[in-house]
């Protein structure tokens, strides 16, 4: 008698991570690196969504000197790493939006991006994003209350100060 396998279809969730989130998770531990776990590991299907604007972004950022040594001990290159996180994501081309971010326009590429991607989650560690709290029906939260969502630990290491925020998001 064979035995029977059940296929778990996972549910899909859509996320844009901001440039700043993106560099952080691939290049250090931490929360960010949890959260990039989570997104090949954890219990959901997570599709990261991206914009080429994006990703020029990211090239810029990681390309600057203070990043060399960190990409030198990772033994990559600033084109490689940007290249190994566009084969992680699906690229949309931005929404027209009218201007969302007032402080920082540059930043409207990256809501811009999560409302053509229908994302769930757009997850940045940004002042000025965190601020606006969700566009449209796009919530905007930090990384920390993004792994909370995707059921990842609730607890912090030990000797860690909780999140900024004060509340406990709710898990997708």
């Amino acid at each position: 008698m064979q035995s029977e396998q059940k296929s778990v279809q996972r549910s899909v969730v859509r996320l844009v991570l901001d440039t700043n989130v993106v560099a952080s998770g691939l290049m250090w531990d931490g929360a960010t690196a949890r959260l990039f776990e989570l997104t090949t590991d954890g219990p959901w299907n997570v599709e990261l969504i991206c914009s080429q604007a994006m990703l020029t972004e990211l090239r810029d950022i990681i390309g600057r000197r203070k990043f060399s040594r960190r990409l030198s001990l990772k033994a990559t290159s600033a084109d490689a790493f940007v290249n190994d996180y566009a084969q992680r994501t699906t690229l949309v081309a931005p929404a027209s939006i009218p201007p969302t971010v007032h402080e920082d326009p540059d930043d409207d590429i990256v809501v811009a991006t999560a409302l053509a991607g229908q994302a769930h989650l757009l997850v940045t560690g940004d002042a000025h994003l965190l601020a606006l709290g969700n566009v449209r029906y796009v919530p905007i939260v930090r990384p920390a209350a993004a792994i909370t969502m995707l059921g990842g630990p609730k607890r912090r290491s030990p000797g860690r100060s909780p999140p900024k925020g004060g509340r406990h998001p709710r898990r997708l």
